[in-house]
């Protein structure tokens, strides 16, 4: 069983491959895949670095997403943070994660 992100013209899919069969999609739009609960951490990870606010933002509230992924969806720079620094933020907070008064995680 592979994974593999087949795309044509504006559409992607990111489906499951068994044999020379496709046997689910896993992704199918910008953020559909955000309702699958089959999308792997690895999937998600890829995700995480598409141009598109609104899949980071799907990435960040999947709940395979694992914490090193959430981790990489942090800006540095104030200037920089948006909606998907401030998901993520959130995010690790609930699962424990302190921020300092620079905005990111402690140390």
């Amino acid at each position: 069983m592979t994974e593999e992100l087949l795309s044509g013209g504006n559409a992607a899919a990111l489906v499951v491959r068994v044999g020379g069969t496709v046997r689910k999609p896993l992704f199918d739009g910008a953020s559909a895949f955000s309702m699958n609960s089959s999308a792997t951490a690895r999937v998600l990870d890829r995700f995480a670095a598409d141009p598109f606010w609104s899949v980071r933002i799907a990435v960040v509230e999947h709940e395979n997403t694992e914490r090193g992924t959430l981790l990489r969806l942090l800006e540095e720079e104030p200037r920089q943070r948006g909606v998907v620094h401030h998901a993520a933020r959130k995010r690790l907070e609930a699962e424990g994660i302190e921020f300092g008064a620079n905005g990111m995680p402690r140390a």
